[in-house]
């Protein structure tokens, strides 16, 4: 029992120093001291190594080459976010300074291979949304260069060769200018887009590159009806069939009125008409997805199909804050855009659609704005921000033949004990956050009465 107890307290006391270390390291983080944190970082690597006879602390390496990356050290953040990667495959601070160290030496399209590695990693990972900004950005990028050439040969473009089911859908035009009728045609437009991009015999086009053509053009509001006009979309956008139509509140109630425009073979359907009363909106699109596919000839997997019909949210208002989110991310009015998404998410915390489009738009707010991201994600979630919780796959490849103390280590690691309540947590429950949305808190029940022994 003694060596037992001398070992625990060995253990509680390793454990302690260690929380210490990652807690002043990044501290220094935040206050944007990186010199002095990569300082902390070595030593607790210095010790990882010591202990184990290899570098094994994810935390400690994100950490220090989120500060090589501070620092401008480039070459350092590279070598190691490979170790970081190679014991992660699914590291979003990995993949994010790995991708952010090559577009600092302006390789861009080596940068591109990390950063759209985001939808492997967590949901959770506070990297994630920066992982995506960044390839949305490199992206539109990419595709404006595209575009201009697009535009200036668009006659000689090959359209024959555009896949049968490739699509663009272009806003609503509303029959009333309002500013809800205007943001309601782009929210129905993006959950369409989002719903046919479940389905893969489709190709889209995002609804950011009709929008940057648009304005490329400038094209207004009566040319995503224009009988001549409709059609280029598609023919520069690289899309063989266009959707295109109004939209009109009367009564309550919404109606759109929906036509598909082949470009190859120049002809426009009769158009279609959809009326629900307007908290029945959402449903309403699913409606006119199902027609989209029907004139498609489209056949989806039924793994597919579930996805697509997924209702996002019952909740008008939320879906309404959720487009307005929109207008204001197609202006630029990003600081304005991250409030709309964030309403939405917090009006119905199910419409997981809005939670990733607050966290994405954020993301590309502090890019744009020039802020730092690591302090930005050190300030924002606090303790432990370098790294997510490891993925399974890591948990379950790692050896545990290193000694007692390597396994201890590790077990520590993997509970994220650096994030055990003290002086500095202890807040109420109606304070604590999650990505910068306040959580939901419920009364927990009482507790069972303890039994009486003896009677």
């Amino acid at each position: 029992m003694k060596r037992l107890a001398a070992l625990l307290f060995l253990f509680g006391l390793t454990l302690s120093c260690a929380t210490s270390y990652y807690n002043q390291a990044e501290n220094l983080v935040e206050q944007g001291l990186h010199q002095d944190a990569l300082r902390e970082y070595s030593g607790i690597l210095k010790m990882n190594k010591q202990q184990t006879g290899t570098y094994t602390d994810i935390r400690a390496l994100s950490g220090a080459a989120a500060s090589y990356y501070e620092l401008g050290r480039y070459a350092n953040v590279q070598k190691l976010c490979r170790l970081i990667l190679k014991l992660d495959s699914k590291s979003g601070g990995g993949f994010y300074y790995a991708g952010a160290s090559l577009e600092a030496i302006n390789k861009p399209s080596y940068a591109m291979r990390f950063f759209k590695q985001y939808w492997r990693v967590s949901a959770t990972d506070p990297y994630r949304p920066f992982l995506e900004a960044r390839s949305l950005l490199l992206n539109n990028e990419s595709q404006s260069k595209n575009m201009l050439a697009a535009i200036r040969d668009e006659e000689m473009l090959e359209i024959d060769s555009y896949p049968q089911n490739s699509i663009t859908i272009l806003n609503f035009q509303p029959q009333e200018d309002t500013p809800e009728m205007d943001a309601l045609s782009r929210g129905l437009t993006e959950l369409l887009l989002h719903d046919l991009s479940q389905v893969k015999q489709i190709k889209t086009v995002p609804r950011e590159q009709m929008e940057m053509l648009k304005q490329e053009m400038q094209w207004g509001k009566s040319d995503l009806t224009d009988v001549y006009t409709v059609p280029r979309f598609g023919h520069i956008l690289g899309s063989r069939n266009v959707l295109s139509g109004t939209i009109e509140a009367k009564a309550k109630n919404l109606t759109l009125n929906v036509t598909m425009n082949d470009v190859v073979e120049m002809i426009a359907n009769d158009p279609e008409t959809y009326t629900a009363p307007m908290s029945k909106v959402l449903r309403m699109e699913k409606d006119i997805l199902l027609g989209i596919i029907k004139q498609l000839k489209v056949t989806p997997a039924k793994a597919d199909e579930s996805q697509m019909l997924k209702i996002h949210t019952d909740n008008y208002d939320a879906f309404l804050a959720f487009s307005k989110g929109l207008r204001y991310q197609d202006e630029q009015l990003l600081s304005s855009a991250v409030d709309f998404f964030k309403e939405a998410y917090e009006l119905d915390p199910g419409f997981e659609l809005a939670r990733e489009r607050f966290l994405l738009i954020e993301a590309m707010q502090v890019i744009s704005s020039g802020l730092s991201v690591t302090e930005f994600i050190a300030s924002k979630h606090g303790r432990a921000y370098a790294i997510s919780v490891a993925s399974p796959e890591f948990m379950s490849q790692t050896p545990l033949d290193n000694g007692t103390m390597g396994r201890l280590q590790r077990t520590g690691y993997y509970l994220n004990l650096g994030q055990i309540p003290g002086q500095e947590y202890r807040y109420e429950a109606a304070d604590l956050e999650f990505n910068g949305i306040p959580v939901e808190r419920k009364q927990l029940l009482a507790p069972p009465t303890p039994p009486v022994f003896g009677e």
